[in-house]
């Protein structure tokens, strides 16, 4: 029997404004995505294919996890969540602090 073995990794930066209108963030995603490829093959992989969102934070209420730091949304104020922000992940308020799903205890409604 025959395998595939399939590796999906998440990179993520914060752009401004300013950096979002030149382009110079595709210079840089550019740069990043030759480096996969090259680093794919070295390791005698395949590299298929890369996908980007811009994902405007203020529209999600994305913030950093108090705990981790990584990426969050605070799903109480974002039930509806949309397909296109899948890197990000959930997360909630929990004793004043915003934390994300695998931050917040176990047993609450958005940890995992």
């Amino acid at each position: 029997m025959e395998y595939i073995a399939i590796t999906t990794s998440t990179a993520s930066w914060e752009l401004s404004e300013e950096e979002f209108s030149s382009d110079e963030y595709q210079r840089r995603l550019d740069e990043y995505i030759q480096k996969q490829r090259e680093l794919a093959s070295e390791y005698g992989m395949n590299h298929h294919w890369t996908d980007s969102q811009f994902i405007r934070k203020s529209k999600y209420g994305i913030v950093k996890c108090s705990k981790c730091n990584d990426w969050t949304m605070d799903r109480v104020a974002n039930p509806c969540r949309e397909d296109n922000v899948e890197a990000i992940k959930d997360g909630a308020f929990f004793e004043g602090s915003i934390l994300c799903c695998e931050c917040l205890p176990e047993g609450h409604r958005w940890s995992s």
